[in-house]
């Protein structure tokens, strides 16, 4: 979301911009899981909510087209504010980015290796190749952890987000072929193992037929297992789900994991986003003001604000 929304208000500023995705799709941590057997898990961002006003302008255009929708979750244990209730992307929510990025230029499954400034501009060399590209500007959106092995030698740039910390977050995802009937979609805990609970196909414009939940640990228990198997770690998190909801499971058809390694942000960096004094170098991503949906949308528009108010 910050890379695209950069993007976006750049191109649409006349702009030519040059994005590069190491995985093979868009979405991130808007990424969406579909397997073999049906189900669909949102693994990742679970609901955004609209805050500010440029993102809620940006979601008021997405529900006008029918491609942002309300969650009506039962949740337990948790009130939900209806003035300002819980929005998912239709189908999945790395379909929140489709018309973003329609007609942009993305380079899929190019791993971008080292960022460097030269005389010419910014100079970009990629994993697994002897190509070379000079650009006026570059923007990085990735995990704060990761940039500092991006851009070596940028040590300006760098001290200003030296006390930003992420967490990481196991995310187990589990379908089942009847319906768990617990009277409610979504649990939140602050005290758990858990941390998060839903029911995905509870979703609007999602598969009901199949019963799909996404389970996040807390970001304690996440640390302390990040380097594990993530066979051992789903069947772990299966067993923390039925326990957590008091309940016995039916045989699980589908028992999955996804780490995310840069998930939490407890220390944001409290700003939108930093930059080099001449202006070429541009850092940003959900983690300088949080990690929401709205957070990584308002990094990349203020990144693509100054880019521009430079021009």
């Amino acid at each position: 979301m910050s890379g695209l929304s950069c993007a976006y208000h750049l191109q649409n500023a006349g702009v030519e911009p040059v994005v590069f995705e190491k995985s093979g799709r868009i979405g991130g941590r808007m990424s969406t899981r579909v397997t073999e057997n049906g189900y669909a898990f949102d693994h990742g961002a679970q609901f955004f909510r609209a805050k500010g006003d440029d993102f809620a302008k940006f979601v008021d255009v997405l529900k006008t087209q029918d491609r942002a929708k309300v969650w009506m979750a039962e949740a337990k244990g948790e009130q939900i504010d209806p003035s300002n209730p819980m929005m998912v992307a239709k189908g999945a929510m790395n379909e929140l980015l489709s018309d973003v990025s329609h007609e942009m230029n993305i380079r899929f499954r190019t791993h971008v290796e080292t960022v460097t400034e030269v005389s010419s501009g910014v100079e970009i060399r990629f994993q697994k190749s002897d190509a070379v590209e000079v650009f006026d500007q570059v923007v990085s959106t990735i995990p704060v952890q990761q940039v500092r092995q991006l851009m070596q030698g940028q040590d300006g740039l760098l001290h200003q987000c030296r006390e930003v910390s992420l967490l990481p977050c196991w995310a187990g995802l589990f379908g089942f072929a009847e319906k768990i009937e617990i009277g409610f979609d979504t649990w939140r805990h602050v005290n758990s193992d858990i941390g998060w609970i839903a029911r995905n196909s509870s979703k609007p414009d999602r598969d009901h037929h199949h019963d799909a939940w996404v389970v996040h640990a807390s970001p304690e228990w996440s640390l302390e297992n990040l380097e594990r198997d993530k066979e051992d770690v789903a069947q772990d998190m299966l067993d923390m789900f039925g326990s957590a909801m008091s309940v016995s499971l039916p045989a699980a058809e589908y028992v999955g994991a996804h780490r995310w390694r840069y998930a939490q942000t407890p220390n944001p960096l409290g700003k939108p986003f930093v930059t080099n004094e001449k202006g070429t170098l541009y850092v940003g991503g959900d983690w300088c003001l949080g990690a929401r949906v709205e957070a990584a949308f308002d990094s990349g528009t203020a990144i693509a604000n100054a880019i521009l108010s430079r021009s």
